[in-house]
């Protein structure tokens, strides 16, 4: 077989390493075993990275959840508000004064 031909150090063809009779398809018993142990650990360590990641999410999804809740309370105890003793003002109000209206529990 002639070698691999490189011109200006560009490769213009492409010879193959070894003959097909040379390269052996078959793996012993043993050989598949390991492989198959490879990859059963290699499968345990992806799932506990994903559970590891998902957890993080979890905790974080948590954190931004509180972080809003106390911000909405900041917010609900900072307001100013004017109680309304007299209901017939209520009556008088037109329809887009009701809508801002909150009532106090």
């Amino acid at each position: 077989w002639k070698k691999n031909q490189y011109i200006n150090g560009t490769l213009l063809h492409k010879r193959p390493s070894a003959r097909a009779s040379q390269i052996s398809l078959s793996t012993t018993w043993r050989e598949k075993m390991e492989m198959k142990e490879r990859k059963a650990a290699l499968r345990g360590v992806v799932a506990k990275l994903r559970i590891k990641a998902r957890e993080a999410k979890e905790e974080q999804r948590l954190k931004l959840q509180t972080k809003r809740m106390h911000k909405l309370q900041n917010r609900m105890s900072a307001e100013t508000y004017q109680t309304i003793t007299n209901p017939a003002k209520l009556a008088k109000m037109n329809k887009r004064q009701r809508r801002h209206l909150k009532a106090l529990e």
